[in-house]
């Protein structure tokens, strides 16, 4: 497991999933997290591979093993600072095995969606 899975991992403050293959996950990143290390000075921001590794952690069977294996579409509509509570939403998508989509807010407020396919 790479330094970033393991820090998300830390970060997990609540997981579920359900009988239908949905999952979800709250996560909380604080200022020392490594993923704003110059993201930007000043200003930090979560980067898009930071939050698409989330959602791999929530989705996957086994989040040690957690990797994209393609990402087909992803929108980050809003920034995410240090501290902001970040729930992540993940369902099987119908059109392929190992195909999911996941939905990333803060406070109800949509931050990001992406469509990926995970790594066997």
């Amino acid at each position: 497991m790479d330094q970033l899975t393991r820090e998300l991992s830390a970060a997990l403050i609540y997981r579920h999933r359900d009988q239908k293959g949905r999952s979800g996950a709250v996560f909380r990143l604080s200022a020392s997290f490594i993923g704003f290390a110059g993201h930007f000075p000043g200003k930090p921001i979560l980067p898009a591979v930071a939050q698409i590794q989330m959602a791999c952690l929530v989705a996957a069977p086994n989040p040690q093993a957690a990797r994209p294996a393609q990402v087909l579409n992803a929108k980050f509509t809003s920034p995410v600072g240090p501290d902001q509570p970040v729930t992540v939403r993940c369902e099987p998508d119908p059109k392929g095995k190992g195909r999911i989509k996941a939905t990333l807010d803060v406070e109800g407020r949509v931050v990001a969606s992406v469509s990926l396919v995970l790594q066997d």
